[in-house]
């Protein structure tokens, strides 16, 4: 049985987590590419499989905190292409580069016009921002 809360499944695990409970303020502000699409009818494994030959170089490029695709359980030709980079001008450095233009080639076959984001994050919490909203919660009962 599916659970609606946990719609989309990582193709690729390679995160970094503040530890449960702290507030981690970010030395400079994070930036984080999102991108919405859906991979041409009868193509979504040989879609991921490009999109992967996109990821792999970002994964390593210096600044990328992580590079992930994923892809909804309820249908496998809509998917999430995530890249979080230390700062913008890390991320501006990627551009002009190959994989960069690879990546909008592939945009540009996607079966609906894709969403495409720059998302400025200066901040990130644990635990520790959700639970005084729960009833009975209290920051100190986090350790």
């Amino acid at each position: 049985m599916r659970h609606k809360s946990n719609k989309w499944r990582s193709l690729e695990q390679l995160l970094l987590f503040a530890p449960v409970g702290t507030k981690r303020a970010l030395n400079a502000v994070m930036v984080q590419l999102l991108i919405k699409l859906v991979a041409p009818v009868h193509d979504a494994k040989d879609f991921v499989q490009a999109l992967r030959i996109v990821l792999r170089p970002a994964q390593q490029a210096r600044g990328c905190r992580c590079a992930q695709i994923h892809q909804c359980v309820d249908d496998d030709r809509k998917l999430e292409y995530v890249e979080e980079w230390e700062d913008g001008d890390e991320l501006r450095g990627q551009f002009g580069s190959e994989r960069f233009v690879r990546l909008f080639e592939l945009l540009e076959t996607s079966a609906q016009r894709p969403v495409v984001e720059f998302r400025v994050i200066s901040e990130t919490h644990g635990l520790e921002y959700f639970v005084p909203a729960v009833p009975g919660g209290s920051s100190s009962s986090v350790a």
